[in-house]
């Protein structure tokens, strides 16, 4: 009895707390440096999404309603004071999530809402035991969730740290716990790591005072802002590397299906260079990515270039083989032409020569012959 007394406590001081930094939601700007994300691609990005979380989650509700209608494409918010892994697991209904006026498991609710993503920042309520018990209850919590959500992208917000401690609830174990769950979220597929609590601490690692709402772990306005801040940049470079590998895919797939036609006829081994180097440098910008659906799907894509790749290869070697074959034939041609031309010019000379030859002997003949008979006429005259 005293410790739901205790949550409830938590769950209005927190209420409480936001309540007093609603007027000065307007002074509170999310600053962004230039990211090459549009705040139309951001809004569609976080559209579809939802964010689950405790009290802290609903200070958070609340600075979204304070920023305005369509904040951020309007994302759903599944918060409940008090919320934590253990009353999702026993479905202890005051303090679990609702979804549409309906107390369920966070598995259900967000099965329910069909979001493309969810935003989860937990285990601050959960801290009464060590941090590796936490992590195990956020671990099975997760299977849950991904179990009834298999395409479900989800991004871990890590658990932000306290002004001051209480038990368990620690900064000590709350960094144990986040650097667990933060490795725990590198060996999944689609599951993202997003440390929020750096950018929260102030010199000494607590929650710094300015964002301390109410001397302990709750946060003000400015708190949210810089919150946001960090996990929009998060999301805006995740966002800019996905857009990017997808261009750098489809130029390589664009430029290799040219290279490819241009190979059926050309000796040219620099389509082969250029095909292998726009292949190159699309594996290189996917290979940005954290592991994901959609990183496997695009070098899968990427991957069946590669026979188009080996065809270019074939065809421009080919074509290579098969002109030096047409100019070997034309060159023996040519010589078998010019030993013809020679040949037949050697037999025209020869037969040239040998009509000369023929005249001269004629002529010879000739000559004897008139000799003989002068020779003949001076005998008879001398007698």
């Amino acid at each position: 009895m005293k410790l739901k007394r205790l949550m409830a406590l938590i769950v209005l001081m927190s209420v409480l707390a936001s309540s007093l930094n609603l007027a000065s939601i307007n002074k509170t700007k999310v600053t962004l440096a230039s990211s090459g994300i549009s705040s139309a691609e951001r809004n569609a990005f976080y559209k579809n999404s939802a964010f689950i979380g405790s009290s802290i989650g609903v200070g958070l509700n609340n600075y979204f309603k304070a920023k305005g209608s369509g904040y951020l494409g309007g994302p759903k918010m599944l918060v409940r004071g008090c919320y934590s892994f253990m009353n999702d697991e026993r479905n202890n209904t005051p303090y679990i999530i609702h979804y549409k006026g309906v107390a369920m498991k966070a598995r259900y609710a967000l099965k329910a809402a069909n979001v493309d993503r969810a935003f989860i920042c937990m285990g601050t309520n959960d801290m009464w035991e060590s941090p590796t018990a936490m992590y195990n209850r956020y671990v099975r919590y997760l299977k849950g969730i991904r179990s009834s959500n298999p395409d479900l992208t989800i991004f871990i917000q890590s658990t932000p740290p306290t002004r001051r401690s209480s038990g368990n609830l620690a900064n000590r174990n709350v960094n144990a716990a986040n650097a667990l769950i933060k490795k725990y979220c590198e060996s999944q597929k689609d599951m993202y790591y997003i440390d929020i609590s750096t950018a929260l601490k102030d010199s000494t690692g607590k929650l710094k005072s300015s964002y301390c709402s109410d001397g302990y772990c709750h946060l003000t306005f400015a708190g949210y802002a810089k919150w946001m801040s960090t996990q929009i940049a998060y999301t805006d470079r995740l966002m800019l590397d996905e857009k990017n590998a997808k261009a750098k895919l489809t130029a390589a797939q664009k430029k290799i299906k040219k290279l490819l036609n241009k190979s059926k006829t050309s000796c040219n081994k620099k389509l082969i260079t250029k095909a292998q180097n726009s292949y190159a440098t699309a594996k290189e910008y996917i290979s940005r990515l954290d592991k994901s659906t959609l990183k496997t799907t695009l070098n899968a894509k990427l991957k069946s270039k590669k026979e188009s790749i080996k065809k270019i290869k074939k065809n421009v070697n080919n074509n290579i083989k098969k002109k030096k074959a047409e100019e070997a034939k034309k060159k023996a041609e040519e010589a078998a032409k010019k030993a013809a031309e020679e040949e037949a010019k050697k037999k025209a000379e020869e037969a040239k020569n040998a009509s000369s030859d023929a005249d001269k002997t004629t002529a010879s003949s000739d000559a004897s012959t008139a000799v003989s008979s002068s020779d003949a006429s001076a005998n008879a005259a001398s007698n």
